[in-house]
């Protein structure tokens, strides 16, 4: 029988023999920190008793929650059936077998894209896109043969337009289309015993964008409903197509509905390693198969996966409550910190208090040394495991070359790291690595990637693989009833590890995990009561601070002297264990150091409930440079009758970590790499020279290339032929991912293949993760061939250089590497100009490594604006049940500040910067916090956290940016109520330059400009920038605003240059107008007396007070018509008071009551303009409105307020007439459907323009833009009311289409009326795919409130 255990490997870990002889994990449960977990993927549904697999599935995140808050009761219709309107508003036939005592219904709106992994969304979005383009061009041969037949048939012209116009929408709506997925109702009551839920999942997903309506009736009355998972482990699928599984659960008292289904594919195959059970092919079995897994999501769907606070901080309650024996977290990121921030805090809590053994992945960020991440890598807490590939999973999982005449990574006979595997030690000197376990496995993955299991590597693999085999040991212990503790079985699972020579100790740490030795190391040590006790190392540093973990010497300067340490030993009690206890504790130690003849320590030590000290003395001048050193002091136990030549069983270590970097001999050195072979590594460490700003990397390929046979005159069939075989390996490269394997493309005999090496280089700066000062750049290096890299340096800071090659190429590679350090330093390194304060800023340049060609430059490419948050949006609430601390009963509370940010472009893309809280999650102070992006109208654009992505906004106009900070003091989030924020986007109109000048004279009078010298090596020269003009900052700069970008000084400079920041002054003024006759002198007889201009005054106001009145309703009708009746006494031709009439008369609520009103108050505005005098003057060249000459511009200002009465008075006539009409024209068919024989319709009145059509008429006369669509405010109802009447059915969808589009802003109702015609004309033409898109889209774009956090 064929062998295929590798594709879950257990065999080299003891798993697979302990599961079958000792214990399969059975009674332990591990909690999945991850994704999600789908309930319905292969080999997750029952463990190997029969109990079930999955326990509970619970989003942390809160990306599927749905504010249920709304309740409903349902209505009874005569036969019986009850039925209710969803927030999508369709009607909704409910099952009559639900229960549900008291008829009230929660409702609540969901978007599916919001519930759907990304690469879920991308296949949707392909496959409806096919049903949608099917339609478009059904529709698109229909019109082409009318409009055929029209030609044929020589239809008028109004015809063939009208064709033309669809055909275009038509083409138009394809290019635009915008898929927005399907929305779902959702439905949840209280049967009297528990939550009960249904969600509203159309059976065909892909109907929707057939012609099924949004607002077509919904038929539950046989639907089956959800419970929480937690009561019946149940579960549903979305449809058929997206094959997506989801579960519910229920918060808040109802007010909340959870959904959670998976962020991605990766929980669900880190749950099927650690316990997957396939009774029939058992091979695939996970490490566990009787374990049973608790799935928590912590991978937030908003964020495309990525791990927010608030997950991670409820996961951890969840794993508490939920009674976790282990977690695994196959999660993490670069810390600026380590072993610090509030999730180590609560993860110590966890561990140290409940006795969960928390096992992480240690990173995939390798393989240059100190890029373990956190909480693995960073957390003392937690086991942190690196990725091993071993001999039989290169066979059975990646199908590599046997026998190959190439070097092959199988000749790696005991295994190596993945080359991408996190490598300690950590920065503050902790190994970094605690063990190893096999990273890659082909495990079982999510219905919805339509695949059985996938192939998936990292140390999100090998910490699963771990997870796996320690519960294996648990579930021993607990089967034979041993007592165990954290610190008692990691004690005995890292001295169990086999040690793997050929592999660097950073990488491995204790090396591979062994479960069945980890057993019998824990019997061996069971009765010692001190194996229960964890002891803490701290070691102070310059560099780490106060808590270093470890001796961590990378810098020259103390690599080249002797030091010593203080080291401090606590030791760690649960906090439930007696004082009696603590007060008998005492173990006396052995101390050993690793490398006696430069690592000294004292020899013993006797260790007591109260913290310890020593010293260790580091000499480390004698190790060779360029190299790192790994030792340790190691303690053993020294009890009586000990054996002190045993040092199997160590109960602590201090990591001794040297890297010696070499000072280099010049600027330039070049370095023949060693032969590299599948997964080998070379190391260098330098010191770069004083002055270094960056350095340039060339890699070249000393291997000779293979020459090429010239089959025709030119080359080119050989050149292309070459290009296609790159071409296809970088196909390759792209379909299997850096893993390969890869086939020899070179066509060449021997070892000339393509080899695919990293070259990994990085600085470690304080308090700054790994990734802010690294290059790590896959090459795939030919023979003859050159790569040029480059990288910004700090000076005197150790560099460190490695390449390696992948482990999975097949052949060896041979390079040449130039190091080429390169500097102009500035002083000051970071140039601040405030705007008329430092308008020029003196800069000095050194030249310290070399002769340097200098030529500044220096641009503004980002503008920043801060806002301040908006006084009434900054409470502080407590949180819900999900959010109490369950170590310390705490309450979790939120901060949520809310901010308005006014929109200037369409279009625009911001990022929304928040220094204190942005940058850090693992080591930030706080629990959470998450920012949310809103229009205008509530909708959601776009959600961000700790490292913010831009997002666009489709329209000008304010938008709302809200930020949640969560955390159980209150102290901590009153701090932050009045944080600003800053608003980060691109500089309008491109970048702008910032002027460079000789020297500061120059820069003051604006001579010359620029700066192109050599500057010889060791001197320096001087220089100065000055402020951009003012008129060529972006258009709508503020005082205050900050824009930012970058200055290079050398002809080639540092990648990304240096910062230059300019802060915006205040405008200048403008310059004076000059004075006119008409402005100095003024007759006598214009001038008012004081007694006319306090009439007037008190008249203004007064008609100001008839608006305030009008806004209240009906009930201050009385005092309206009575101050209006006094004002209409005294002022009856004042032109304010008439129109402020005419909008009381046509308020949008009354209107319909009063229409006769309507056009009589609007004919008193007519009627008192002189329409002949107005027309002539406009009909003059007039006058404009910033003429210099006031009593121009007053005139003009006067005449222009008379246009605008009389032209708002014709289109509130024009849509009265319109309203009455309309009503006339029902009551005539109500009466015709009364009685037989009709009676023919009143003739219109005799007045002429008493009609629409001559009202309409008369307002085109004085209004050119009536039918331009961004008049749509003023005059939307009036065009669809005129193309509707001449049945320009064309005409009006582009109308109404343009009108929405070029007003965003619209007032609610008409926004709603344009978008019930733009449906309703979609629905005659039978384009009900895009009817049914608009629906689905306003429903979206409108919601009733902000989203949940």
């Amino acid at each position: 029988m064929a062998d295929w255990s590798s594709v879950q490997p257990r065999v080299e870990t003891q798993a697979a023999s302990f599961a079958d002889e000792h214990a399969d994990g059975r009674g332990i449960l591990v909690a999945i920190l991850d994704t999600g977990v789908d309930p319905g993927a292969a080999g997750l549904q029952v463990t190997t008793d029969g109990q079930p697999k999955i326990v509970n599935i619970i989003d942390c995140t809160g990306s599927g929650d749905v504010d249920t808050s709304t309740v409903v009761e349902a209505t009874t219709a005569d036969d019986g059936t009850k039925t209710i309107t969803g927030l999508t508003g369709r009607t909704i036939s409910l099952n009559p077998a639900w229960v549900n005592p008291e008829n009230k219904w929660r409702v609540g709106v969901k978007r599916g894209y919001e519930l759907y992994p990304n690469p879920l969304v991308n296949r949707m979005k392909k496959e409806r896109k096919k049903v949608w383009d099917a339609k478009q061009h059904e529709i698109e041969v229909a019109l082409k043969k009318a409009e055929a037949d029209a030609k044929d048939s020589k239809a008028a012209a109004g015809v063939t337009k009208d064709l033309k116009q669809r055909l275009d929408l038509l083409a138009s709506s394809g290019k635009e289309y915008d898929d927005p997925g399907p929305v779902f109702d959702c439905i949840l009551w209280n049967d009297g015993a528990k939550w009960c839920v249904c969600v509203c999942v159309n059976d065909d997903e892909l109907v929707c964008v057939e012609g099924a309506s949004t607002h077509t009736p919904v038929d539950l009355t046989e639907a089956p409903f959800l419970t929480e998972y937690l009561v019946d482990r149940q579960y549903a699928s979305f449809g058929e197509d997206e094959n997506l599984n989801y579960s519910v659960s229920v918060h808040s008292d109802g007010d909340v509905l959870s959904i959670c289904a998976d962020a991605g594919a990766h929980g669900t195959h880190v749950a099927g390693i650690v316990a997957a059970h396939h009774p029939d092919n058992p091979s695939h079995n996970g490490v566990a198969p009787g374990a049973q897994i608790l799935s928590l999501k912590i991978g937030d769907s908003r964020l495309g996966s990525m791990e927010s606070g608030v997950g991670l901080t409820r996961a951890l309650i969840e794993a508490v409550k939920h009674g976790a024996d282990l977690i695994n977290m196959s999660y993490g990121e670069a810390v600026c910190i380590m072993n610090s921030g509030r999730f180590k805090e609560l993860a110590d809590e966890v561990v140290h208090k409940h006795g969960i053994i928390f096992v992480a992945s240690a990173g995939n960020n390798g393989p240059a040394l100190s890029t373990v991440g956190a909480p693995g890598g960073s957390s003392t807490a937690l086991i942190s495991v690196a990725a091993m590939v071993l001999p039989s999973m290169m066979t059975t999982q990646y199908s590599v070359v046997q026998n190959s005449p190439l070097s092959s990574p199988l000749q790696h006979t005991d295994g190596l790291t993945y080359t991408w595997s996190s490598v300690g030690p950590s920065t503050d000197g902790e190994r970094g690595v605690s063990l190893m376990a096999p990273g890659g496995a082909i495990s079982p993955v999510p219905n919805w990637t339509l695949n059985k299991g996938q192939l998936m590597n990292g140390t999100s693999m090998s910490s699963p693989n771990a997870c796996g085999t320690i519960a294996l040991l648990l579930s021993k212990l607990k089967a034979e009833k041993l007592a165990y503790t954290v610190p008692r079985v990691r004690r005995a699972v890292e001295n169990a590890c086999k040690y793997v020579d050929a592999i660097h100790p950073l990488s491995q740490g204790s090396g591979l995990i062994q479960v069945a030795d980890a057993y019998e190391h824990f019997l061996k040590h069971t009765a010692e009561a001190f194996q229960d006790v964890r002891f803490d190392v701290e070691v102070p540093s310059a560099f780490a601070g106060p808590r270093g973990r470890g001796v961590y010497l990378r810098q020259a300067k103390e690599t080249n002297s002797v030091t010593s340490h203080s080291v401090t030993i606590t030791p760690g009690f649960h906090e439930d264990t007696p004082n009696k206890i603590k007060a008998d504790f005492q173990v006396p130690l052995r101390l050993v150091s690793s490398a006696p003849e430069w690592v000294t320590c004292p020899s013993k030590l006797l260790l007591m409930h109260g913290a310890r000290g020593f010293t260790i003395v580091i000499d480390p001048t004698n190790l060779p440079p360029s190299t790192c050193t790994c030792e340790t002091v190691t303690a053993y136990l020294d009890a009586e009758g000990s054996d002190p030549t045993d040092n199997s069983d160590p109960l602590f270590i201090v990591p001794v970590n040297v890297v010696k970097p070499a000072a280099p001999p010049s600027p330039t050195i070049t370095t023949a790499v060693p032969e590299l072979r599948p997964g080998a590594t070379h190391r260098q460490f330098i010191t770069p020279p004083p002055g270094t700003t960056w350095v340039e990397f060339t890699i070249r390929d000393l291997r000779t290339p293979v020459p090429v046979e010239e089959k025709d005159e030119d080359g080119t069939a050989d050149a292309n032929a070459l290009a296609a075989k790159v071409k296809a390996l970088a196909a390759e490269v792209d379909r299997l991912g850096a893993a390969g394997p890869y086939a020899d493309l070179s066509g060449g005999s021997g070892d000339v293949a393509g080899q695919l090496v990293v070259l990994h280089c990085l600085q470690l700066l304080p308090n700054t993760p790994y990734r802010d000062q690294e290059l790590q750049q896959y090459l795939r290096v030919r023979p003859g061939s050159t790569h040029k890299l480059q990288m910004a340096l700090e000076p005197a800071l150790t560099l460190e250089v490695t390449m390696a090659q992948f482990w999975s190429t097949q052949g060896n590679a041979s390079v040449e590497m130039t190091v080429d350090f390169r500097g102009v330093t500035p002083y000051p390194t970071t140039l601040s100009l405030v705007g008329n304060h430092s308008p020029v800023l003196p800069v000095t340049l050194h030249a310290t490594l070399r002769d340097e060609e200098v030529k500044p430059s220096a641009s503004l490419s980002r503008w920043w604006r801060q806002l301040a948050p908006n006084a009434d949006a900054n409470a502080i609430k407590p949180l819900g049940a999900r959010d109490v601390l369950p170590w310390n009963e705490k309450q979790c509370y939120e901060l949520v500040l809310e901010y308005t940010y006014e929109c200037e472009d369409k279009g625009e893309e911001i990022t929304v910067r928040a220094p204190l809280l942005q940058g850090i999650l693992y080591e930030s102070p706080y629990e959470a916090q998450l920012t949310m992006i809103y229009d205008g109208k509530k909708k959601l654009l776009g959600v961000t956290d700790s490292w913010p992505d831009a997002v666009k906004l489709p329209n000008k106009g304010a938008h709302t940016v809200r930020i949640q900070v969560r955390h159980d003091s209150l102290d901590q989030l009153t701090r932050l109520a009045k944080m600003p924020i800053w608003i980060d986007r691109a500089a309008k109109g491109g970048s702008v330059s910032v002027p460079v000048f000789t020297n500061k004279p120059d820069a003051a009078a604006a001579k010359g400009g620029g700066l192109h010298r050599f500057l010889p090596h060791g001197s320096a020269c001087g220089m100065a920038v000055g402020e951009p003009a003012y008129d060529k900052l972006p258009k709508g700069c503020k005082q205050g605003d900050v824009l930012v970008g970058s200055v290079t000084y050398g002809k080639n400079d540092r990648p990304k240059g240096w910062r230059v920041e300019y802060v915006v002054p205040c405008a200048p003024p403008a310059d004076p107008k000059p004075a006119t006759p008409a402005a100095e002198a003024k007759a006598e007889g214009e001038e008012k007396t004081e007694m006319m201009k306090l009439d007037e005054a008190a008249r203004d106001l007064r008609v100001k007070a008839l608006a305030t009145l009008s806004a209240g309703g009906t009930a201050k009708d009385a005092d309206w018509a009575e101050l209006h009746a006094m004002l209409s006494k005294d002022w009856p031709d004042h032109l304010p008071l008439a129109k402020a009439k005419l909008a009381r008369m046509d308020r949008e609520a009354t209107r319909k009551d009063s229409l006769a009103e309507v056009v009589a108050a609007a004919d008193a505005i007519i009627d008192l303009v002189d329409t002949p005098e107005l027309a002539a003057f406009f009909g003059l060249k007039a006058v404009p409105l910033d003429d210099p000459d006031p009593a121009a511009a007053k005139l003009r200002k006067e005449k222009d307020e008379l246009k605008e009465a009389l032209v708002d008075a014709l289109a509130r006539k024009a849509r009265a007439m319109a309203d009455m009409e309309a009503s006339s024209s029902q009551a005539k068919d109500g009466a015709e459907e009364a009685k037989d024989g009709a009676e023919a319709p009143p003739p219109p009145p005799a007045d002429g323009s008493a009609t629409f059509d001559t009202s309409l008429y008369r307002l085109q006369q004085w209004e050119d833009g009536l039918k331009t669509p961004s008049n749509a405010p003023k005059y939307g109802r009036l065009v669809v009311e005129n193309l509707t009447r001449k049945a320009q059915i064309g005409a009006l969808l582009d109308y109404v289409t343009k009108a929405l589009n070029e007003n965003p802003k619209l007032d609610a109702a008409l926004d709603t009326e344009l978008r019930a015609v733009k449906v309703k004309v979609l629905g005659e033409l039978g384009w009900a795919h895009i009817a049914e898109n608009e629906k689905t889209w306003d429903i979206i774009n409108k919601p009733k409130a902000f989203a949940l956090f």
